[in-house]
């Protein structure tokens, strides 16, 4: 990876990122209900945006393709988040929230990349490369301005997720996505760690374990490129095969780990 990709990737990370921290402090005011992924909008909309430029930029701008599938829609959409919320109600015994919380975090990223798919046939909404650099100078101004140092320092942390997603990306096969598959297997199980061991933390070093969580494992795993994969893979047994060993591994070894940690 060049310094001009490196560049772009991390920008659309930080934005992702930021979006993502946004829109959850939002929906969260507002949402009760456990059996709601609190990721709701931010895995739709990465989804949907990921769905509507699929792939248009990947050979003739690479650095514009970086930025937004990788970058944006990768980090603003966040597997482990979702599916430690699923664990946590599985944890309470809550079994039927918990299939509840995963048909409804399921359906909304599916929706999201069908409909920007439809949506691409119809608009043809250009992307320039310079973009990134006025929204990240428009987003940094406005978080300096308000303060937002908590949200500053966690979407910091998003790079090295994204850039890491990247490099294992390229153990992916055409027949079978490996390298996302790890990627959200780890995130998942080391927020899982991070999640149990801070209950022997005092209160500034369970802040420090949010911002991993959220800006390093949010940023490691992905449900845009993880739904867009189950949609695009040829073969049907290897979609569903795909699926349910992401949901079954991911959920499984971590309930063995709160388990053992708690």
């Amino acid at each position: 990876m060049d310094n001009q990709n490196f560049l772009y990737l991390s920008l659309g990370a930080y934005i992702g990122v930021s979006f993502r921290l946004e829109i959850v402090s939002i929906v969260s005011n507002f949402l009760t209900d456990q059996s709601i992924p609190i990721d709701l909008i931010d895995n739709f909309i990465g989804s949907f945006v990921i769905g509507f430029y699929n792939d248009r930029y990947k050979n003739k701008d690479f650095s514009s393709h970086l930025a937004i599938s990788t970058g944006f829609c990768g980090c603003l959409t966040t597997f482990s988040s979702w599916i430690i919320g699923i664990i946590n109600l599985a944890n309470q015994e809550l079994w039927f929230n918990s299939m509840i919380n995963l048909f409804i975090g399921t359906t909304i990223a599916y929706s999201g990349f069908k409909l920007g798919q439809n949506a691409e046939t119809e608009f043809k909404f250009p992307f320039h490369s310079k973009l990134i650099y006025l929204a990240f100078l428009k987003l940094i101004i406005v978080q300096v301005l308000f303060k937002r140092w908590t949200m500053i320092v966690t979407a910091l942390l998003s790079p090295f997720g994204a850039i890491l997603r990247y490099y294992i990306s390229k153990l992916n096969h055409k027949d079978f996505p490996f390298g996302t598959l790890i990627c959200n297997l780890i995130a998942v199980w080391i927020g899982e760690v991070l999640l149990m061991s801070k209950i022997n933390f005092d209160d500034n070093h369970k802040k420090i374990i949010n911002t991993v969580l959220k800006g390093f494992c949010g940023s490691l795993s992905t449900v845009s490129t993880w739904i867009k994969e189950i949609c695009t893979i040829q073969s049907i047994e290897i979609r569903f095969c795909y699926y349910w060993i992401s949901i079954f591994l991911s959920v499984y070894i971590s309930l063995i780990i709160s388990q053992y940690l708690y």
